[in-house]
């Protein structure tokens, strides 16, 4: 008598229930490493979590910030470039000169807006340094890049643009937030 050809499953290590029983070992594998990596830092797109915008140093503080940074200017700013220097200190080489910029659009920028000088400055206080602000009111690739002197309006969508490139730079503010901003800004006196 003939023995029958063996069929599917068979063998006892190729067996459903074989396979199902490494499930719970294969699961708790991935979270072992999982958690490995995410302690040591080594997820995401860089080393540690991603700030999503700067909070604002304290008055008190940006005279000591000043004395303690090598690029920050000798003489003590006021007004806008102040404030600017609060959010976003000048412990970096070219942060100083972006501040200088953001300060003086009215002189670089004459064909720009009031209202387009108060949104890019409303948005790159939460990026601060950065020579491609992003528009954090709307999803899009939109913002302002700095050319010559003066910060100009792009819009990607218009076709490629430099500050493409650093879109995964770019703060994840939730538009939500942004109009709560928006509107606690209208609430005290703001348009």
């Amino acid at each position: 008598m003939r023995t029958p050809p063996p069929r599917p499953f068979d063998h006892p290590s190729s067996s459903p229930r074989s396979i199902v029983a490494l499930v719970p070992f294969a699961l708790a594998l991935l979270a072992a490493v999982f958690l490995l990596l995410k302690a040591t830092g080594l997820t995401g797109t860089g080393g540690g979590p991603k700030r999503e915008y700067y909070e604002p140093v304290p008055e008190e503080a940006s005279g000591r910030l000043r004395r303690l940074s090598p690029h920050a200017p000798s003489t003590p700013r006021t007004g806008l470039s102040a404030t600017l220097e609060r959010a976003c200190g000048e412990t970096e080489p070219h942060v100083p000169a972006w501040i200088d910029h953001l300060s003086s659009l009215e002189e670089n920028c004459p064909d720009m807006s009031e209202g387009e000088r108060r949104e890019l400055r409303r948005w790159a206080v939460r990026q601060c340094g950065a020579w491609c602000i992003w528009d954090l009111s709307t999803p899009e690739q939109v913002g302002w890049h700095l050319e010559s002197r003066c910060f100009k309006r792009f819009d990607s969508r218009e076709g490629p643009h430099v500050c493409d490139q650093w879109w995964f730079q770019r703060p994840k503010v939730e538009l939500a937030e942004a109009h709560q901003e928006e509107r606690r800004g209208r609430g005290r006196g703001g348009t």
